[in-house]
């Protein structure tokens, strides 16, 4: 998806609706890519076959090659469909979503831009997070006529009711602090929340992500938001031990699998989103 200079991956899985924005800098394959796209189909519970569809350009089937072998390596059985030149198939889907995507996220830098009397350029990172933001909406809100619930509700069995700041406001993330007085609250600009439903926040320093914030007397103050720098694809991740919670991998994973280091983080990161999808099958059942 390209929209005002910002480059995107977008995903949708074709029985779920539930979507995915992974902002890049470029439109390079790359394997950081391909794991995205496993991780969101282990995500989705996809184990036993999977197939990717996408268009006919060489990049997309490129990435879902690269994608579709590393699903092998782990074990998974996964298919490639290449859509014929013009042919109005399952990839309809992913372009209405990308529609809808693109208007969406549009509409929340509009959002901001009113509040704080500034004009975004295009290639400002705070589009990159609209984006990103925007897919995490509409996969926890919107409502589907044919599915008759939202994505989230028919992929987890319930639905989200967690607290949520506006997009691009200014709070106050909890942290720990570097020194014995320190602060133990560090002023941000919220950007949204990630898998782990962790709240993300962008500083001078970089991203951090933590489990409580609070709001600002002024959450819209323009100077900081307007100075937004931090990337998805190049932001400095800031450690604290109030961040976010992590999955732990399962014990019996990574037994048949230690072909390098790159591949044993991998399934560690895969598995663990495996852990998490069983035990969402479990709490089902």
């Amino acid at each position: 998806m390209f929209i005002k200079g910002q480059t995107a991956l977008i995903l949708i899985c074709a029985q779920t609706r539930y979507g995915l924005a992974v902002p890049v800098k470029g439109m390079t394959v790359s394997r950081r890519l391909a794991e995205e796209i496993v991780r969101f189909s282990l995500y989705l519970n996809q184990l036993e076959e999977c197939e990717f569809a996408m268009d006919s350009e060489p990049a997309t089937l490129s990435l879902s090659r690269l994608a579709a072998e590393i699903r092998q390596q782990l074990g998974y059985k996964t298919m490639v469909r290449k859509a014929k030149d013009y042919e109005e198939g399952r990839t309809v889907k992913v372009e209405r979503f990308i529609q809808t995507v693109r208007r969406h996220s549009s509409a929340l830098v509009e959002a901001v831009r009113e509040r704080i009397g500034l004009e975004f350029p295009a290639e400002r990172a705070i589009r990159a997070w609209a984006v990103k933001r925007s897919v995490f909406l509409l996969n926890r809100f919107y409502f589907h006529s044919s599915l008759r619930s939202t994505p989230f509700f028919v992929l987890h069995g319930y639905n989200y009711t967690r607290n949520l700041l506006s997009f691009g406001e200014v709070a106050f993330g909890l942290r720990k602090p570097a020194k014995k007085r320190g602060a133990l609250w560090m002023k941000g600009v919220w950007l949204g929340k990630n898998n782990q439903d962790a709240n993300v926040l962008t500083t001078k320093e970089g991203l951090f992500t933590t489990s409580s914030v609070r709001k600002s007397g002024e959450p819209w103050q323009k100077e900081i938001i307007f100075a937004l720098e931090n990337t998805p694809w190049s932001a400095k991740m800031i450690s604290f031990s109030h961040g976010s919670p992590l999955f732990l991998t399962h014990p019996e994973c990574a037994a048949s699998f230690l072909a390098s280091s790159n591949q044993m983080l991998l399934l560690q990161s895969l598995e663990a989103f495996q852990c998490s999808c069983t035990h969402v099958a479990q709490r089902r059942g």
